[in-house]
């Protein structure tokens, strides 16, 4: 027989693939934290480790999925638009494997995910990132570490 492929089902076949690695990938990533955090006991250290690592990894897969949005947007197609869309649901559900206030979650994870983004930006998508995008994410830091930790700071006054 005489096979040929186009070029798009080529392109369609590769990009298949890659789409189950990186939905492999996010299955284990989360599971891992749900399995992790699951077995955690509330001793203060380890809980606000476990945070901040959940929420680096909740703005891991945020900028990931707004990442595949993107490009399924700008032509990939639907798939990865869908795929993004998966990945955006994972970022939802490892941000609230966190337990606390609702404000002062979403709160202190802005600014994880603020940093986050400039540092994608910066490295993934190679951009130049102003000046003041820099004092703007110190603020947004900021705000976060009042949020994280104004209370403690409001009982030394």
């Amino acid at each position: 027989k005489n096979l040929t492929l186009s070029r798009s089902s080529l392109f369609y076949k590769r990009n298949t693939l890659y789409n189950k690695e990186l939905l492999d990938n996010v299955k284990f990533f989360f599971n891992f934290f749900i399995i992790f955090s699951s077995h955690l006991e509330k001793d203060g250290t380890m809980i606000q480790l476990t945070s901040f690592f959940s929420f680096v990894a909740a703005a891991i897969l945020e900028v990931g999925g707004d990442a595949l949005i993107r490009k399924g947007m700008r032509g990939a197609g639907i798939p990865v638009i869908l795929l993004g869309c998966m990945v955006l649901s994972c970022y939802g559900v490892v941000v609230n494997l966190v337990r606390w206030d609702f404000s002062k979650l979403l709160g202190v994870y802005v600014a994880v995910f603020a940093v986050v983004s400039v540092l994608t930006g910066l490295f993934i998508f190679k951009e130049n990132v102003p000046p003041s995008t820099w004092i703007g994410l110190a603020v947004i830091v900021c705000g976060g570490l009042i949020i994280q930790y104004g209370e403690s700071i409001s009982r030394l006054f």
